[in-house]
C-alpha cells in the first residue's frame, strides 16, 4: 500500500494523470482502449482459400495414413441385416446378456462394454440402425436396472 492506495490503485492513478497531461497529436483525442499503430488485428490476412486449407490439412496427414488399411466392412454392409439386430424382445435380450443373481457390478459393465461393441448404433450400417438403437436401449435399461439393485 502506497499512501493508503494499492499499488493497481497508484499505477492507474498516474497512467490517467500521464494521459490527461499529454496533447494529443492531432488535437482530435483518440479513444483510450486504442494504441497508436495498431489499427489491425495481429494476424496477418492471408489470400488462402477455404479449399486451399482444406487440402493442406489432408496433405498433413497422407503420409501417416498411407500405411493404415482399408477398413474391413462391418456387419450389414453388404445390405443383409444380421439376424442378432431382428431380435428386438426385451426377453430375449435379457436372455443373451445372461444377467442373473451373482453378476458382480465389474461383470455387468463388462457386459455393456461387450454388448455395445456388437451391437452400437454406430457400428451397423445405416440402414439397420434403428435396430440396434432399440437393443442398445433395451439393454442399458436392463444393466441399469441390475446395477441399482446391486447398489441399495
Amino acid at each position: 500500500m502506497l499512501f493508503g492506495r494499492s499499488v493497481f490503485q497508484s499505477v492507474v492513478e498516474r497512467l490517467r494523470a500521464e494521459a490527461d497531461a499529454e496533447p494529443d497529436k492531432d488535437g482530435k483525442g483518440s479513444p483510450a482502449h486504442r494504441v497508436s499503430g495498431l489499427n489491425m488485428s495481429f494476424a496477418a490476412a492471408t489470400a488462402e482459400t477455404d479449399d486451399a486449407r482444406l487440402r493442406r490439412s489432408e496433405w498433413a496427414y497422407s503420409d501417416i495414413l498411407a500405411d493404415r488399411p482399408e477398413p474391413s466392412p462391418g456387419p450389414g454392409d453388404d445390405g443383409i441385416m444380421p439376424a442378432y439386430l431382428t431380435v428386438l424382445d426385451a426377453d430375449a435380450i435379457a436372455a443373451e446378456l445372461a444377467i442373473g443373481e451373482t453378476t458382480t457390478i465389474a461383470e455387468l459393465h463388462d457386459k455393456r462394454r461387450t454388448f455395445a461393441r456388437r451391437n452400437h448404433p454406430d457400428c451397423v450400417s445405416p440402414a439397420f440402425r434403428e435396430n440396434a438403437t432399440i437393443r442398445m436401449t433395451t439393454a442399458n435399461r436392463l444393466i441399469d436396472a441390475a446395477l441399482r439393485g446391486r447398489r441399495t
